[in-house]
C-alpha cells in the first residue's frame, strides 16, 4: 500500500529503490546467516531424556569452567570439546553460561545452565528460551 502510493507520487524512483534495499538486506541475510528456523532443534531438545540432559549439562559444566573466552563458535568447540560434536548449536556463550542453538536477530533458540559458578540460581537446571520478546521458557532439566 505505502509503496503504490509513494510509486504514484515519486514517478517510482524512490519505491524502486526501497525494493531494491529490501531485496539486498533479504538475500544478504539468507545468505550470511542461513535458515533461521529452529522448530525442529526446539522439538529435538524438549524430547531429550533426563540422562541425556544430565550428560549435557556434565559436559557444558566443562566447558565453561575450561574456557577463558568470552564466547566459543560451533567450530572451535568440536575441536576443543570432541564431547560435544553431536550437540547442534552455534555458539556457546561462556560469560552467560548459555548456547545459541539457533535462530536469528531477536528471534533466538537459547539453553541456559544455572547452578554453575557464575550463575546466580543455586540449583542446578538446564532451560531453554525462545522467541522474541516476551520469550517463552520451559524448564528441560533440574537436579
Amino acid at each position: 500500500m505505502i509503496i503504490i502510493k509513494i510509486l504514484k507520487v515519486t514517478g517510482g524512483t524512490i519505491a524502486i529503490g526501497a525494493l531494491s534495499i529490501m531485496a539486498f538486506v533479504f538475500v544478504f541475510n539468507f545468505l550470511f546467516f542461513g535458515n533461521c528456523s529452529y522448530q525442529k532443534q526446539l522439538s529435538t531438545y524438549k524430547n531429550l531424556s533426563d540422562k541425556r540432559l544430565r550428560v549435557l549439562y556434565l559436559q557444558m559444566s566443562k566447558v565453561f569452567k575450561e574456557s577463558n573466552s568470552y564466547s566459543i563458535s560451533k567450530e572451535e568447540a568440536d575441536k576443543s570439546y570432541p564431547e560435544l560434536v553431536g550437540f547442534d548449536f552455534k555458539s556457546i556463550n561462556v560469560t552467560y553460561q548459555s548456547v545459541l542453538i539457533g535462530g536469528c536477530f531477536d528471534d533466538k533458540l537459547v539453553m541456559r545452565f544455572g547452578g554453575l559458578a557464575k550463575s546466580k540460581e543455586k540449583i542446578e537446571s538446564i532451560t531453554i528460551s525462545w522467541g522474541e520478546n516476551p520469550l517463552q521458557t520451559e524448564q528441560l532439566w533440574s537436579k
